[in-house]
């Protein structure tokens, strides 16, 4: 059986080493697994001695398999020795690939160095494949490959040399050069590459921009390696195990690995899909890989008899399309290159309902396409821009009215001093100073367009949530506050499902019409996507709308921004902000872990207080009626609260000085052990393990520095 490699469907569900696969744009028949012989010898400190060697060969021979790889320099020769003995009495049953490049000399402290023992020009051709014969004792090998591109020999240059051996490949080259080489070989009458080495697995996608788009259209055969990232992928690793990885190559690589966040929620959904199929992760790893557009022969490394095995059983299966789904939006690259990031506007010139032909559909559908959707219309940002370099002195503004101010920003309506804008409002958003600016700005815009696909319209705002409520407290009923609710949902619905966390989620980001009390989220400065993995340690916020996880390390996520709705769920119905009468500081911070909540008060109706949906507006107009005398009594009203804290600060502001002023010597917030309340929601990782209780001695916490008074004014 051979398969189209561009084509994503196999034409049985299992599979065998024997259903040979045909090989690029040539008639050569090649295993679906190709066999690499990194493993073999011991000279480079993780690979096995000849004996294990042959049994992993045998077994890979004996099911069908007819693929190897090897190169001139792995073990420093052994591999080639070895692989040469197994198949001395198999030749023509075998497909045999090296490759040449590397330097020998360069990595030997008893050899001279010898500067043209490796490199990709004809001298080293010529010598290094003639070292491989003699090792694999034959007299040709049928796919000779250049091991990495050098940028320093020309490319006609190998590949005149090439033309002498049957079939050429390459490995590790950028896609422009695989063009150039291919185009060059064409022209010619030379012999083209029929098939590429190069690195692909669920932590690294970046062939799939422009090597597999170039392959697809030259008829490349797709050969690629490293696809469990150097075992991080098979799953035995933990947090703890790979922290401690000795610097040795593959454990090196698997420490980097393990410092991405994001490449443990890509293990914990393999993880998730093999123990769903009774599968390994190796397997599915292995047999996404094998299922993606263009790939002929995925090579496979083993150490052992049982390794092997463990590879050759993904043949047997095929993950389905909503699994592979799952693993291509976990792993989804969260940076998009140039070109492939102004799809969406090359898109507006060409029109719609246009094809694409089949070999880029991939490409296309992934990356292309889908970014007409999700990127930033750059065309509105180079507008904001202009207007907002035309901004040089705030006296063409007159400043007519604050509608909020958060810890980096205040955000005013004003009007135009310039007589021809005379009548015209602008909102404009004026940071504390030009860091702030810089590091926010453009963050919101994107995350504004992401979100809500349009700016924010506040032109008819009364203020933010707060301001709202101090002022019409006694004339908002619960029917209003259940509709002030229902909007505030929706736009954090918004934001979720665009795939967004707000992370600094409270009432002063919440502006609300004067007229209609509609709602909108606002100031999306600080939210993320929900896979980013860039963001640094700084938690700012207010401390009472933080949930208790965050405190103790989890990351900000979509059920912490629940959490924060909780919060202003409880000031709709009192008007006040929550935990006002106190201090916030490192004393408030353990009492959240430790489940304080503010009182709910008397005329919460359960359902909104449990978020029940039975007896809804029988129970509202229960509500409604013990508010109106709560009010009369003078018992429910922001005027007849407790008197607010000189020291409740409800502005954002950085707050890991007061959580790490939270520990004394042999105290964390990782290890303290809080009281679990039913009502709590736990965003905590499960690596989070307690221990000790806090020893906590009274702490003086030093005031912040004021902000700059110097601010930058910009359009919103």
């Amino acid at each position: 059986m051979t398969r189209d490699t561009l084509s994503n469907d196999i034409t049985s569900k299992t599979q065998a080493l024997d259903d040979y696969v045909l090989l690029g744009r040539s008639g050569l028949r090649v295993s679906p697994l190709c066999l690499g012989t990194l493993t073999f010898g011991e000279q480079w400190g993780y690979g096995v001695n000849k004996e294990e060697s042959k049994k992993v060969f045998d077994l890979y021979y004996e099911k069908g398999g007819n693929f190897f790889d090897t190169s001139c320099n792995y073990n420093l020769g052994e591999s080639e020795r070895f692989l040469g003995d197994y198949v001395s009495d198999k030749r023509s049953d075998v497909v045999i690939a090296t490759k040449y490049s590397g330097n020998t000399t360069a990595v030997q402290k008893d050899k001279r160095f010898n500067p043209n023992n490796g490199g990709n020009h004809r001298k080293s051709l010529v010598e290094n494949l003639d070292g491989s014969l003699k090792r694999l004792n034959m007299s040709y090998v049928d796919i000779l490959q250049i091991h990495f591109y050098e940028y320093r020999t020309p490319i006609e240059e190998f590949m005149r040399s090439l033309d002498d051996v049957l079939y050429v490949a390459v490995s590790d080259i950028p896609s422009w050069g695989l063009a150039r080489a291919n185009t060059i070989a064409e022209l010619r009458g030379w012999s083209p590459f029929i098939g590429l080495q190069t690195r692909y697995n669920l932590l690294d996608r970046s062939l799939e921009f422009d090597l597999q788009p170039a392959c697809a259209e030259l008829d490349v055969g797709i050969l690629p390696w490293g696809i469990v990232a150097e075992g991080f992928l098979t799953g035995k690793y933990t947090r703890e195990s790979a922290a401690a990885l000795k610097p040795e190559a593959r454990g090196f690589s698997v420490a980097i690995h393990s410092k991405i966040e994001k490449n443990w929620k890509i293990l914990e959904e393999v993880t998730t899909i093999s123990k769903e199929i009774d599968r390994t992760p190796v397997q599915v790893a292995l047999n996404w890989v094998q299922q993606k557009p263009g790939i002929t022969s995925p090579i496979i490394g083993a150490r052992t008899v049982t390794q092997l095995e463990e590879n050759l059983k993904t043949l047997e299966f095929k993950l389905t399309p909503e699994q592979m789904k799952r693993l291509d939006e976990v792993s989804k690259p969260t940076e998009i290159p140039f070109p492939h990031s102004y799809a969406y506007i090359f898109d507006r010139h060409l029109g719609k309902n246009i094809e694409v032909p089949k070999k880029f559909e991939p490409v296309s559908n992934d990356f292309l396409i889908n970014t007409r959707h999700d990127q930033l219309n750059q065309f509105d940002i180079a507008r904001l821009t202009r207007l907002t370099n035309d901004l040089k002195n705030i006296k063409y503004f007159n400043l007519s009215l604050t509608y909020a101010e958060g810890g980096f920003s205040k955000i005013y309506q004003a009007t135009w001093s310039d007589n021809s804008k005379k009548n015209e409002i602008v909102i404009l958003k004026r940071f504390k100073n030009l860091q702030y600016a810089r590091k926010y700005f453009l963050k919101e815009l994107e995350s504004n367009h992401r979100c809500y696909k349009s700016d924010l319209n506040v032109n008819k705002t009364f203020g933010d949530l707060h301001k709202y409520l101090q002022k019409e407290f006694t004339e908002i009923n619960w029917k209003l506050k259940i509709r002030i609710l229902h909007n505030i949902s929706a736009g954090l619905l918004a934001v979720h499902h665009s795939n967004f966390i707000h992370r600094d989620f409270h009432s002063g980001n919440i502006l609300v019409n004067k007229y209609y009390a509609n709602s909108n989220v606002g100031d999306l400065g600080l939210s993320r996507l929900a896979n980013d993995t860039s963001l640094d340690n700084e938690i700012y916020g207010i401390i009472p709308y933080i949930a208790p996880g965050i405190f103790k390390g989890s990351a900000f996520s979509k059920e912490s921004d629940i959490y924060s709705l909780g919060m202003i769920m409880w000031e709709l119905t009192t008007g006040c902000k929550p935990f006002a009468n106190v201090e916030h500081d490192h004393n408030l911070i353990f009492n959240i872990i430790d489940g304080v909540r503010p009182e709910i008060t008397e005329d919460t109706s359960q359902c909104y207080a449990v978020l029940m949906k039975r007896n809804v507006i029988y129970q509202f107009y229960q509500a409604e009626f013990k508010r109106i005398m709560l009010i009369d009594s003078k018992k429910l009203s922001p005027k007849f609260s407790e008197k607010t804290h000189p020291k409740a600060v409800y502005t954002s502001r950085p707050l890991s000085s007061y959580i790490s002023k939270c520990s004394s010597t042999n105290f964390t917030l990782n290890n303290y052990i809080s009281k679990e309340l039913e009502f709590d929601i736990d965003i905590e990782s499960k690596s989070n393990v307690l221990g000790t209780k806090r020893n906590i001695k009274e702490l003086n916490i030093n005031s912040y520095n004021s902000y700059e008074k110097n601010g930058k004014y910009f359009f919103i």
